[in-house]
C-alpha cells in the first residue's frame, strides 16, 4: 500500500531533445495540504469544483509562475521556453481529500543552438517531495552518455511505490548535454542534494 506525505510537493521534468527543439513535460504533484492551500487562493470554500474561468485563470497564473523557476540555456545563453499547453486535475488523495496535478507542455527551439545545453528546476527547492529530471533523445538523436535517466521512476508522479523512501528534503536537479549536430552527448549531468 502506498504511503504518502500529506505535505509533499513533487515534480518531474521530462526533456526530449532532438529535431531542432527541446520538448519539456513539467509535472507538479501536490499532496493534500498544499492542494488545500492552493484551492483557498482560488475560491474561499477550497472546492475543486472550479468554473472554467477560475480554472483558466489559475492555470495561466501558475504556469507563468512556475516557468520563472525553469532554466534552459546553451553555453549560458538562456533559451526561451514557450507554454504549448497545460492540464489541471484533482486526483483523489488520502482521507477523501483532493490532490492537485498540473502538467505543462513546454518547448524551446534548438535550431541554431550548438554547445552545452543546461537545464535546472529551481521551483519548490525548500519543499519536501520527489524532484526528478529525465532526458530522452528524440527519433534520429542519440546520447553518447548521460547520468540522467531516460525513464522516470514514478511514471510522471503517478506511481509512488517504485520509490523506496520519499526524500525528506527537497532536491534541485540539473542536466547538461553537449549539442553537436544530431548527436546529444550528456556530460556534467548532476543532482544537487
Amino acid at each position: 500500500m502506498e504511503t504518502r506525505n500529506f505535505g509533499r510537493l513533487g515534480s518531474v521534468s521530462a526533456l526530449t531533445l532532438g529535431g531542432g527543439k527541446v520538448a519539456l513535460l513539467y509535472v507538479v504533484d501536490m499532496a493534500e495540504i498544499p492542494t488545500f492551500q492552493e484551492l483557498g487562493a482560488i475560491r474561499p470554500d477550497h472546492s475543486t469544483d472550479l468554473t472554467p474561468a477560475q480554472r483558466d485563470q489559475y492555470v495561466a497564473a501558475k504556469s507563468a509562475e512556475l516557468m520563472k523557476g525553469l532554466r534552459l540555456a546553451v553555453d549560458g545563453a538562456p533559451l526561451a521556453l514557450a507554454l504549448d499547453g497545460a492540464a489541471l486535475t484533482f486526483p483523489p488523495g488520502n482521507g477523501g481529500l483532493p490532490t492537485l496535478r498540473l502538467e505543462m507542455s513546454l518547448s524551446a527551439s534548438l535550431a541554431a543552438a550548438r554547445g552545452t545545453l543546461e537545464y535546472r528546476n529551481l521551483n519548490f527547492r525548500e519543499r519536501a517531495g520527489w524532484k526528478e529530471v529525465i532526458a530522452a533523445p528524440a527519433s534520429g538523436t542519440a546520447f553518447e552518455q548521460s547520468s540522467v535517466p531516460q525513464t522516470d521512476r514514478t511514471r510522471a508522479l503517478t506511481v509512488y511505490d517504485s520509490i523506496p523512501k520519499m526524500p525528506t528534503a527537497a532536491r534541485t536537479t540539473a542536466a547538461a548535454a553537449k549539442l553537436p549536430s544530431s548527436v546529444v552527448q550528456c556530460r556534467g549531468c548532476a543532482t544537487d542534494a
